[in-house]
């Protein structure tokens, strides 16, 4: 039993040894990734402590697409950084906003877009590759990563394994090294979608019928958290609601009462709700690529008109 616990040991331990620096040369090549939305080079700058705006967007696509950084960072004389998540509800952009202050210093401003899904909960970990650089033995990414469909104990865990059978990432991690100098995917974590209205994506909205919304209880107590500790934090929070095309509006069930949840989350916390579901921009389809999305031109629009009612101390409730 000894001779083969010790001819194990003699075969194991140099893979332990090497599994690390060859964790960390993976992990350091796949940060210069442009894949995952530009999820890589968010993260990017806020482990390097690149950031320290004054104004940060937090949400899901609806604001790295909508809220342009650089148009709010010359309209209010603010530093401004868009820290939205493709594709994530609250539960991950709190953790990013988490992360983000342990490397960054306090903004003065959050703007914090909402939209018919953010308090909802996912069964599985959407462009979960986006965490295999920062992941290891990284307890806040275990915390809220973790309850999700996408990685194992061991891929937190032990060097290497989650990269092993990762044919995507190991991919995109050739394609940085043989690229090492592209262009940025985003502008201060902001992108402007230049695209057609998507006919294809509108047929199969209007054939699947009416979506269900609702309100997760853990979520929406994670944001009240959240909110307490801006003020704690004496930092500014103002809910945003940006545009959705008019027409779309209508294959939402139960939508009102998650407007009510936000409205009456902003009445407790004494917040200003800037809500554009009524603006004329709405009518506009030729400002959409879908339903939800504004395309370049319309997400211009929406961050000038965003910028001035933020300069004018305008509140916009819902209904």
């Amino acid at each position: 039993m000894k001779i083969f616990i010790t001819r194990l040991a003699i075969f194991v331990l140099p893979i332990l040894l090497l599994a690390f620096p060859l964790d960390l040369l993976l992990s350091h090549l796949l940060k210069n990734t442009r894949e995952y939305a530009g999820e890589v080079e968010v993260w990017n700058d806020i482990y390097d402590g690149k950031i320290n705006a004054d104004v940060l967007v937090y949400g899901s696509s609806r604001a790295w697409k909508h809220i342009n950084s650089q148009l709010l960072e010359d309209s209010l004389g603010m530093s401004t950084y868009n820290l939205g998540m493709d594709g994530q509800l609250f539960w991950l952009e709190y953790l990013r906003h988490k992360i983000y202050l342990q490397y960054n210093h306090a903004p003065k401003l959050i703007l914090l877009s909402l939209d018919i899904h953010s308090l909802e909960r996912n069964e599985e970990l959407y462009n979960k590759n986006q965490f295999l650089p920062y992941m290891l033995w990284n307890k806040d990414i275990y915390q809220f990563t973790s309850p999700y469909k996408g990685f194992t104990w061991v891929d937190y865990n032990i060097p290497l394994v989650r990269y092993l059978f990762n044919q995507k990432a190991t991919i995109h991690t050739i394609i940085s090294t043989a690229k090492p100098n592209q262009e940025k995917t985003r502008n201060k974590g902001y992108k402007g979608v230049d695209l057609p209205w998507d006919v294809k994506l509108e047929i199969a909205n209007k054939r699947k019928g009416l979506y269900n919304a609702y309100v997760d209880s853990a979520a929406l107590k994670l944001l009240e958290q959240f909110v307490t500790e801006c003020a704690t934090k004496k930092i500014e929070l103002i809910l945003v609601y940006a545009p959705e095309y008019i027409e779309s509006q209508k294959f939402f069930s139960h939508k009102n009462d998650v407007m009510a949840t936000y409205t009456s989350l902003a009445q407790k916390h004494h917040l200003r709700f800037l809500n554009y579901l009524s603006h004329t921009l709405c009518s506009h389809k030729d400002l959409f690529f879908n339903n939800t999305h504004l395309n370049k031109k319309g997400s211009d629009l929406f961050s000038e008109k965003l910028a001035a009612d933020l300069k004018n101390k305008k509140g916009l409730q819902v209904f």
